[in-house]
């Protein structure tokens, strides 16, 4: 399969490297300031690979780059792993180069079919979520983490809930790189309730003030959930059945008594610190826009947040805003 990975980011460099490594065609795209750096030095990766026993690589990973797209290039798809901030750009980008490829969309995702219709035709991209993988990256470096829990899966699906050809087609390629690809049924509604996990998430991350001090508080930690489940509202309003959305239902259903510890547990380990620190310090433009996409759908809804809404402060205040 011919792929071009649009997003050279954490996501997107990880998965173009385990793709590559599964014997896909791979091109990554970059901008054209970093092109002649990664053709001559390639792109270092400290990545913790958790499939198994943990494991510790540090490479040179050396992809095939273009830092433009030309009507005549052909591809198989053309995944695109960009924040949010930055997805009409990358709409713009492909709109009329993608030729007959499959788009498939592999990130963080609020808005709904219409807003990828005005570019595309409507039948030529589909969704997913990068669960399998995270981290944080430097001028020099993408210091990644590919997950190993069961739940950690790379999310896919079509909008409409069918299971394609091409959804298969990715989801065998993902299966051959080992990222645990799941095909979802529901996958718009799984991808509105993971943004407000994050969302929600985030916002007390953010006024706890550190990682430590978030993932060491259980009254932290609670908030973030009490905070989520006014999220969930808003999904709710949009159409999304929060109870059949696995597993993000679990944070809707579960006493939050069992959830804290539960969570203190998942969260506190070192390659959870990599990739919440990693989407603090690199992501905030991403982190602002998600807040405030939940925020403003709840009022125009006439929801009321006002756990959720206690994390603007902090949002507002943030250095790294």
């Amino acid at each position: 399969m011919k792929i071009l990975v649009l997003g050279a980011g954490v996501i997107g460099t990880t998965y173009a490297w385990q793709l590559s490594q599964a014997g896909a065609d791979v091109t990554l795209w970059v901008r054209p300031e970093r092109k002649a750096a990664i053709e001559r030095d390639g792109i270092r990766l400290d990545c913790i690979d958790l499939r198994g026993r943990r494991t510790l690589i540090d490479t040179i990973y050396r992809p095939s780059v273009v830092s433009d797209l030309l009507s005549g290039d052909v591809y198989d798809l053309i995944l695109v792993s960009v924040s949010v901030d930055k997805l009409e750009p990358a709409l713009e980008l492909i709109a009329e180069k993608a030729g007959s490829a499959d788009i498939l969309f592999l990130q963080n995702t609020w808005g709904g079919p219409e807003t990828f219709d005005k570019y595309l035709h409507k039948d030529q991209y589909f969704f997913g979520y990068p669960f399998k993988a995270g981290g944080c990256r430097d001028d020099h470096c993408i210091r990644s983490v590919i997950f190993g829990n069961p739940l950690t899966a790379t999310m896919l699906g079509e909008k409409d809930g069918q299971v394609t050809l091409r959804v298969r087609r990715a989801a065998n390629w993902l299966a051959k790189a080992g990222m645990s690809p799941t095909i979802s049924c529901r996958i718009i509604p799984y991808l509105w309730t993971h943004y407000a996990w994050a969302a929600a998430t985030i916002g007390a991350y953010l006024k706890a003030g550190s990682f430590e001090a978030f993932v060491n508080s259980p009254k932290s930690i609670q908030e973030s959930y009490l905070a989520m489940r006014e999220c969930f509202s808003v999904c709710r309003k949009r159409g999304a059945d929060v109870r059949v959305v696995f597993p993000n239902n679990l944070f809707a259903l579960l006493p939050l008594p069992l959830l804290v510890p539960i969570t203190q547990r998942i969260y506190n380990t070192p390659e959870m610190k990599r990739m919440f620190d990693g989407h603090v310090q690199h992501s905030p433009g991403e982190m602002k826009r998600m807040y405030f996409d939940m925020l403003e759908t709840g009022r125009s809804f006439g929801i009321e947040m006002p756990i959720y809404q206690g994390f603007q402060s902090c949002i507002d205040s943030s250095e790294i805003l």
